[in-house]
């Protein structure tokens, strides 16, 4: 299917995804490869709001992926490797079950830094500079198993 094709597609609002508070938007990294993506959440900085549209037109700022053993599009590092290729500054990954949040920046079409999250660290990210949560303070996270200190 192409990018056209996908785009002229009738939007679903299915019950289930009105329940569990599901909204997706398409990302457009690329229209001629009719590659389109749906973060879980993302952030566009407001020098860059003229990409977004009824979609995001091309790489936001940061997107986080939460986790998941049943992905609904590709693998993770395929993912990465395109939020990386087409722009995208920062990622989050956040794996709910292990109560982990990690931090990837990304530069010259790659991951430049990876960097855990300490529990009561403060999240630092060079996109949402003084941001200042931590992953107990955003998730509520309890943390009581030994590995998770």
């Amino acid at each position: 299917m192409t990018t056209i094709e996908y785009l002229q597609t009738p939007e679903t609002v299915l019950p289930r995804e009105l329940a569990f508070g599901v909204l997706r938007v398409d990302v457009i990294l690329d229209h001629d490869a009719n590659l389109v993506v749906q973060p879980d959440l993302l952030f566009v900085s407001a020098e860059r709001s003229e990409i977004v549209a009824d979609r995001i037109y091309g790489a936001p700022d940061l997107v986080v992926e939460v986790l998941s053993p049943h992905p609904r599009v590709g693998r993770l590092d395929e993912r990465v490797e395109w939020f990386a290729r087409y722009g995208v500054r920062e990622c989050w990954l956040i794996d709910l079950a292990r109560h982990r949040l990690v931090v990837l920046t990304l530069a010259g079409g790659r991951v430049a830094r990876r960097h855990l999250v300490a529990p009561n660290a403060a999240i630092a990210s060079d996109v949402l500079t003084g941001f200042n949560l931590t992953p107990v303070n955003l998730f509520g996270w309890a943390w009581d198993r030994p590995d998770d200190k």
